[in-house]
C-alpha cells in the first residue's frame, strides 16, 4: 500500500507499525546565538531561552491551539541551527491530521521540522523536512550527555526527563559503542 502525501511532502498513512513524531517549534529567527544562550545563570537544562515577546506570543498562542483541539504534545527546549527555542512534539499522525504542518511552514515560516520514526532500542532515525518539501535523512535521534548536546548546533532538552537528545550520524545502542563515541560521557 503506498502512502499519499500532502502539499509538504508527509506521508499520510492510515496506520503503522511505529510511532512516528515531529519536532518542530514556532519562534522566528529572531533569537540570541548560542554563546549568548549558554552564559545565564538561570538556563533551564543549561539553555536560556530569550523570551522575545513575538515567539513567546507564537509558542503561547500555538500551545492553546493544540490544547483545544485535544492533540497530545509535550513541550521541549533546545537548539536549532545554534538559536535557543522552545518546541512541541507531537505524533505524526496527529501532525498530518490537523494539517499543522500548514501552519508551521506557511504561517510561521519555519524552515524545517524533524520528523523521528522506525525506532529501535529508543534510537529514531531522524529526517529533517523543509518548508518546501525537500527532505534530508540526517542520521538517528537518541538520548545523549548534557556534554555532548552542547556542542551541538541541534540539540532538544525534556525538562520533564533531566534528558538531552540530538542526531547522531551512527545508529548503535551497544553501551561500549556508545561511549566509546561520546554520546553519554
Amino acid at each position: 500500500m503506498s502512502a499519499q502525501q500532502n502539499q509538504h511532502g508527509l506521508a499520510v498513512c492510515s496506520h503503522s507499525t511505529n510511532a512516528s513524531y515531529v519536532i518542530f517549534s514556532v519562534y522566528q529567527n529572531t533569537l540570541p546565538n548560542v554563546a549568548d544562550a549558554h552564559t545565564s545563570e538561570n538556563a533551564r537544562g543549561g539553555i536560556n531561552v530569550y523570551k522575545e515577546p513575538s515567539n513567546t506570543a507564537n509558542h503561547l498562542e500555538f500551545k492553546a491551539s493544540l490544547l483545544e483541539r485535544g492533540i497530545a504534545f509535550k513541550e521541549l527546549l533546545g537548539f536549532y541551527k545554534g538559536k535557543a527555542e522552545e518546541s512541541f512534539i507531537i505524533n505524526e499522525n496527529d501532525f498530518i491530521k490537523y494539517d499543522i504542518d500548514s501552519l508551521v511552514f506557511d504561517y510561521y515560516n519555519q524552515e524545517s521540522i524533524l520528523i523521528i520514526d522506525n525506532c529501535k532500542h529508543g534510537v529514531y532515525e531522524a529526517t529533517l523536512v523543509y518548508n518546501k518539501g525537500n527532505q534530508e535523512r540526517i542520521g538517528y535521534l537518541r538520548e545523549v550527555s548534557k556534554r555532548y548536546a552542547l556542542t551541538q548546533d541541534c540539540y532538544s532538552y525534556d525538562e520533564t526527563q533531566g534528558k538531552y537528545f540530538a542526531t547522531v550520524p551512527v545508529n548503535t545502542t551497544v553501551a561500549c559503542e556508545v561511549k566509546e563515541l561520546g554520546y553519554l560521557s
